[in-house]
């Protein structure tokens, strides 16, 4: 199976491309070089990103490629390039070479504050009530997948991620979720630090490496090859609490 991760290079792209590396013909594409960028695209211009998926001719696109919340509050114009534009130009350039299988990583963001809804719990069906630009943007993408899985024949899916943490996502860059792993470390070692956070402060703890493993069984229930899905099904078959068909 053949695997486009475009933003490979970015905090949940990178481990994603490690994961699929293991069991897929993969090629990592990003805006930056980094660990494992194989070719440097800007999804901004259509014209690169089919130059690549047409040399390529991918089993699945996945795009994780995104302006963060900060980032796009700080610069619309650039936040509607890259997340609606660029998010866009991948789906058409899917739907015009054939491709049809796309997976991009949406947000918990669409559901708003979390403080609307406290311990509620949330599934894909709740509705979407986004308070930042941020997750407004996520809900127009989930929309367009919908017009072109509705009219231009293709596959795209995502999948909604809330606030993954893990090894270097800083909290000057992200602002409110410094890596758990530097919390543990200094317990380990016997450090003190200062948390920037009040003691009624709550959390989400999903760390970006399952995030990553959650696409990749994406890839392997949605890719073309029947021998992984049946490896799956066969593994997890019998831990399954609650099946939604």
């Amino acid at each position: 199976m053949k695997v486009v991760v475009v933003g490979g290079a970015g905090y949940l792209g990178r481990p994603l491309v490690r994961l699929l590396r293991g069991h897929a013909d993969t090629v990592s594409a990003s805006q930056r070089q980094g660990e494992g960028v194989d070719q440097q695209i800007d999804i901004r211009r259509p014209e690169e990103i089919y130059r690549l998926l047409a040399r390529v001719r991918p089993d699945v696109v996945v795009v994780t490629a995104y302006m963060l919340e900060r980032a796009t509050s700080a610069d619309p114009i650039r936040a509607v390039e890259t997340n609606i534009l660029g998010m866009t130009n991948v789906f058409q350039a899917a739907a015009d070479l054939g491709l049809g299988r796309v997976v991009f990583a949406s947000s918990g963001a669409v559901h708003g504050s979390s403080a609307d809804f406290q311990a509620q719990a949330l599934d894909e069906l709740a509705p979407c009530r986004p308070t930042t630009l941020y997750g407004k943007m996520k809900v127009f993408n989930e929309s367009m997948a919908e017009h072109y899985n509705a009219h231009f024949g293709t596959d795209i899916v995502s999948y909604r991620i809330s606030g993954p943490y893990g090894r270097s996502k800083s909290y000057e860059r992200f602002g409110g979720e410094i890596p758990y792993d530097t919390v543990v470390a200094a317990a380990r070692d016997k450090d003190r630090i200062v948390l920037p956070w009040s003691a009624d402060a709550q959390f989400r703890f999903i760390h970006v490496e399952d995030a990553a493993a959650v696409n990749e069984v994406f890839e392997k229930l949605m890719g073309p090859d029947v021998e992984p899905r049946k490896k799956f099904i066969q593994a997890h078959a019998k831990s399954v609490r609650n099946l939604d068909i």
